[in-house]
């Protein structure tokens, strides 16, 4: 199964002057390995609205039909990964008065 990896965000603005935050999405393997050959590159707004890169200054929101310009660019979020929760000791000891009994 595919993850993806934030890249870059971008700040942009369309004609109206509504601003957008657009998310540049690397797709990765399962094990967080980037991908070696081709990788593929994901854009969606911040609020879950597909994009298509048209060139190095616009994007296009495909459910709007908008161009937006990107007026800077945002470095990514560090997000701490999580680790696994350990696995908790037992330190009582099983004896057989601790065990279920048959009928």
């Amino acid at each position: 199964m595919a993850n993806y990896e934030e890249v870059q965000r971008y700040h942009c603005q369309g004609r109206s002057g509504r601003n957008y935050v657009v998310i540049e999405q690397m797709k990765t393997s399962g094990a967080g390995y980037r991908l070696t050959t081709r990788p593929a590159k994901d854009y969606m707004t911040a609020d879950g609205d597909v994009a298509e890169r048209l060139d190095d200054e616009n994007f296009l929101l495909l459910l709007s039909d908008e161009v937006v310009h990107i007026e800077r660019t945002i470095p990514p979020s560090k997000s701490k990964k999580r680790r696994p929760a350990k696995k908790q000791r037992h330190t009582a000891a099983t004896t057989k008065d601790d065990l279920p009994r048959e009928l």
